[in-house]
């Protein structure tokens, strides 16, 4: 698992977006999807 540069903190629905390679895929009902590298990572929300 690559880390983050960054941690889910809460949900809000914006357009997509990318920091530091990150972007973001979909957002489900406590977490945030997200490619990087190639890989899919899931970020859990509060």
């Amino acid at each position: 698992m690559v880390p983050s540069p960054f941690q889910v903190v809460g949900v809000e629905l914006r357009g997509g977006g990318a920091e530091s390679g990150w972007h973001v895929q979909s957002i489900e009902a406590r977490a945030g999807v997200f490619r990087v590298d190639g890989q899919v990572q899931h970020l859990a929300a509060p």
